[in-house]
């Protein structure tokens, strides 16, 4: 009966998680601050990953600076995604990296292989011709 337990126990903290972040993204336009909030609360929730991409909660955080023109803190939650080796391109389009990096003087290299500069490079690229 224990098992049966912590399993429906997970499965609601799942749920409540996946509902969480669909909230954040319903109310990104006109309750900005609670999104922000909804958003910290999930990245630093030990277990999200089981419920949510948390790659896709620091996109939804970088997006709004980057909206709000706030090119400093989307930086600085690109650079958490990298501090959590999240791979940033699949989540975040490359024009807004590029922005991002542009405003604020910081470039995305990969320190271990330099690959991230590289991509965005090649999509830039792609998109420009």
């Amino acid at each position: 009966a224990l098992d049966k337990e912590s399993k429906v126990a997970s499965l609601q903290r799942r749920i409540k998680y996946v509902e969480s972040f669909v909230k954040a993204r319903k109310i990104m336009g006109f309750n900005p601050g609670e999104m922000v909030a909804i958003c910290e609360r999930l990245i630093a929730a030990p277990d999200v990953e089981q419920a949510v991409r948390v790659g896709d909660v620091f996109a939804l955080l970088t997006e709004h600076y980057y909206a709000k023109d706030n090119m400093q803190e989307a930086m600085k939650i690109i650079k958490q995604m990298k501090a959590r080796n999240i791979a940033i391109q699949p989540y975040l389009d490359a024009k807004i990296i590029r922005t991002v990096c542009d405003a604020t003087g910081n470039s995305i290299e990969d320190e271990k292989s330099g690959e991230i500069g590289e991509e965005i490079e090649d999509a830039t690229d792609y998109y420009d011709s």
